[in-house]
């Protein structure tokens, strides 16, 4: 019954997410939709961002051949690279060498935003890659629809990142 549950309320999230960023999308042009690039001079926060850009990418392109623990682990590491892109930008020093997504956003006033979907994610790091964390092989446990949540709420967290270093 709880597994049922959590996979409706799952699916919600998502239809819901995805309507915020069909709306979002609409209003403002995204980094998608401008073909963000990256050089030799670029700013650091710059250099993060594209990479969480491209690590982003790459999880959509797992997710869509149905890699979708991968997909998750990659959502992570572009959320984290993302925020620290961002802390670069907002106090112009090395972010702290963590992976914990809620300290992180904690430290960007952001949290709230993104609650509870950073909290979700943190998980992410470990539990896509361990066999027996949850008493499951990953690639098993994870499904389209908990993927595809993590992508869309991804790029929601990517777009506001984008609009606030630009």
């Amino acid at each position: 019954m709880k597994k049922y549950f959590l996979i409706s309320f799952l699916i919600l999230i998502c239809l819901l997410s995805f309507f915020l960023i069909i709306k979002i999308d609409n209003n403002k042009e995204s980094y998608f939709k401008k073909g963000f690039t990256i050089n030799q001079s670029s700013h650091t926060h710059d250099i993060w961002f594209y990479q969480s850009v491209k690590d982003l990418e790459s999880a959509e392109k797992l997710h869509n051949l149905g890699y979708y623990n991968t997909a998750s682990y990659l959502c992570e590491q572009a959320v984290e690279k993302a925020l620290k892109s961002y802390y670069l930008f907002k106090f112009n020093k090395t972010p702290p060498k963590i992976h914990d997504l809620v300290l992180l956003s904690d430290q960007l006033n952001i949290s709230e935003i993104f609650n509870p979907f950073i909290g979700n994610l943190t998980l992410e790091t470990i539990d896509t890659r361990y066999p027996n964390i949850n008493n499951s092989i990953p690639y098993l446990s994870y499904n389209y629809s908990l993927s595809d949540y993590y992508l869309i709420n991804s790029k929601q967290l990517l777009n506001f990142v984008y609009e606030k270093i630009n």
